[in-house]
């Protein structure tokens, strides 16, 4: 189900990071400055891992009619917390891989990938539920 709306979920994702990235400039020193700041790709995978599940809550959220202000401040409180990141390190992270067409493309395919093992950890569990 997962892979059914990747697409989907990718391109919202992107067109809403390239707005709120909008069109700024740096100059080379600010920028190796900030690509110290970079979350490495391994945990950026983790972290893009949770941000879709916490995009999915959202969405649901959303489509119950739901305010998704206090649920969204939340959620990425809660990722920034556990990877002990902050959105300006987030935002510098996202900025950096998707300036980066094939890192970007490995991150979004390990990210989908864990993302439907989750999925089948929960389908197995479920079926084992209905067995009791």
């Amino acid at each position: 189900m997962i892979k059914k709306y990747y697409g989907a979920i990718l391109l919202s994702f992107l067109l809403a990071l390239a707005g709120l990235m909008g069109a700024c400039t740096r100059n080379s020193k600010k920028q190796s400055e900030e690509n110290r700041n970079i979350i490495s790709q391994e945990q950026f995978v983790n972290v893009m891992v949770d941000v879709r599940l916490a995009e999915s809550i959202i969405r649901l959220e959303r489509v119950k009619g739901r305010d998704t202000k206090v649920v969204t401040k939340q959620l990425y409180s809660s990722i920034f917390k556990k990877y002990h990141i902050n959105a300006k390190r987030f935002n510098a992270s996202v900025k950096y891989y998707a300036s980066q067409p094939k890192l970007m493309y490995d991150i979004d395919e390990k990210v989908v990938e864990r993302l439907s093992d989750k999925e089948a950890e929960v389908k197995a569990q479920k079926k084992l539920n209905r067995k009791e």
